[in-house]
């Protein structure tokens, strides 16, 4: 069943590259990179077979427009797939401080196109990420390999995985690296492709990938079936094709986009092939799609809502030579800017008011 829900406005401050939004904090906090194991050589396990362990699960498919970013909180750990655009990231960081996140235990990029990876400087820069993990097969279309110019830039230990590894979050979940199993011509039929299983529930993340890699990893005979599907490619009409919307057989199908920026995204040739599940997409929810694994193994989706704040204020002056910004209170009442930022596009730069 197609369900779609009243688009509501997300609510910014914006004056030319400056956004003010509510504050996250950004905490520095030294970890150790998470331990990655190759099933193919690896059989050993910390967890007892008998025993299935519970945890609080939280799986964000945020509303960044046209782009991809998804926050996994699983216990008292926070993980993020893709970043969506550079000019998303005011969105991306207002869903973080909803959801209470104030450090990353780790970032994965799934391929190099900007509407997936535009917001990781950002992201690196603000928050004290252990680890970037990409794909061993790393395609890029620019002559200039932006992850390479990225990692350079931020000094960020970067690991690239390859199908048959896996990424632990305890001891006993772990995020599976499904594909990419071969090299494609296309960079979105190599996005790295992760499977995660935790509360009895199975959620499948595809990045931007087409038919050529779905029918490469149906070859390969990997098991594909997922509670979730994180829709591959926005839902363009060159993803999801009949064979792979058969293997999977989501439950619950997540596309994220904004069709007012790409029409032809959330096609209908993709919810048709999806029709036996509930599909869900991000710009109908205000910050993202918020889906809850509880202690039951039932998955729950809300609408979490930010919290607006009438703010009579205008940027009269920004000097780039003296760091200096001029901010107005135009209202007859006191102002209180405790608990806010300033974040600048073109510099990934932000100042969180004490």
């Amino acid at each position: 069943m197609y369900k779609k829900k009243p688009t509501r406005g997300y609510r910014l401050l914006s004056i030319a590259c400056i956004c003010l939004i509510s504050l996250f904090l950004v905490a520095c906090h030294s970890k150790e990179s998470a331990q990655i194991h190759d099933q193919n050589t690896n059989t050993e396990t910390n967890a007892d077979e008998d025993t299935i362990r519970i945890h609080n699960v939280k799986v964000m498919f945020i509303n960044v427009g046209k782009a991809d970013a998804i926050l996994i909180q699983i216990d008292n750990k926070n993980y993020l797939i893709d970043t969506g655009t550079k000019e998303s990231v005011p969105k991306l960081l207002g869903a973080l401080n909803n959801q209470g996140v104030d450090t990353l235990d780790a970032v994965f990029l799934t391929h190099s196109h900007k509407d997936h990876m535009g917001g990781a400087e950002a992201i690196l820069e603000n928050f004290d990420v252990p680890v970037l993990y990409t794909s061993e097969i790393w395609t890029f279309d620019s002559e200039k390999d932006p992850l390479s110019k990225l990692v350079d830039k931020t000094g960020i230990n970067h690991e690239q995985l390859k199908a048959g590894q896996t990424v632990n979050i305890t001891d006993d979940v772990y995020f599976e690296v499904v594909g990419p199993v071969e090299e494609c011509d296309s960079v979105n039929d190599n996005s790295l492709i992760l499977k995660l299983m935790v509360n009895q529930k199975t959620f499948l993340f595809t990045g931007d990938m087409q038919k050529s890699e779905e029918k490469s990893l149906i070859a390969q005979g990997v098991n594909l079936e997922a509670d979730v599907l994180k829709v591959g490619n926005h839902g363009n009409k060159d993803a999801t094709g009949k064979a792979f919307a058969k293997v999977v057989q989501p439950d619950i199908a997540i596309i994220s986009t904004d069709t007012t920026e790409k029409p032809d995204s959330a096609n209908e040739t993709v919810i048709e092939r999806l029709s036996d599940s509930d599909i869900f997409i991000t710009q109908d929810f205000t910050i993202g799609i918020l889906c809850e694994v509880t202690q039951d193994g039932q998955i729950e989706i809300t609408d979490p809502q930010p919290k607006v704040i009438d703010l009579s204020l205008t940027i009269d002056d920004i000097s780039k030579e003296t760091q200096q910004i001029k901010i107005t209170n135009t209202s007859n009442e006191d102002l209180d800017l405790s608990g806010f930022m300033i974040y600048s596009d073109t510099g990934s730069e932000l100042f969180v008011f004490p």
